[in-house]
């Protein structure tokens, strides 16, 4: 008969930690930005996602963050970070910025631009902003001048 010395079943390492409603192994550090400016809004992470649902009508990255956030229950949504959102949908933090800021201006509501300006900003964040509105402009703009010479 043999021996089964080195056959014990050896107990796993995992423990259990925090429920990630994405079902990310590991988390994804916040991006800073992102949760100051959350943190600034009246309603933080809803307010941001109305704003990004409007901005989802003209850009495909958006829409697909807005679909994950809708297939998330109502704990998965307050458990979930926009940080882990934005990574698991592709999306740049800086991206999602400019987007729920550029769809506040389109509805009137400021409270994103007010947040940023008064923000020391990284670079990327501060460039994709600005990317934002002047590729938004440019088209607004090109797209006035073929309905006038029509």
């Amino acid at each position: 008969m043999e021996s089964r010395a080195g056959t014990a079943l050896v107990p796993r390492r995992y423990r259990p930690g925090k429920w990630k409603p994405l079902g990310a192994r590991y988390h994804v550090p916040s991006d800073p930005t992102l949760l100051n400016v959350m943190r600034f809004l009246c309603d933080g992470k809803h307010a941001l996602m109305g704003l990004a649902r409007h901005a989802a009508a003209t850009d495909l990255g958006i829409a697909r963050l807005i679909e994950k956030w809708d297939a998330l229950t109502p704990g998965a949504q307050k458990a979930v970070t926009l940080t882990d959102l934005c990574k698991f949908s592709d999306v740049m933090p800086a991206r999602f910025i400019a987007a729920t800021a550029r769809a506040g201006c389109e509805i009137d509501n400021q409270s994103v631009i007010i947040a940023l300006s008064c923000m020391n900003l990284p670079t990327d964040v501060e460039l994709a902003v600005r990317n934002e509105f002047t590729w938004r402009d440019s088209h607004a703009a090109s797209a006035g001048n073929r309905s006038q010479v029509g």
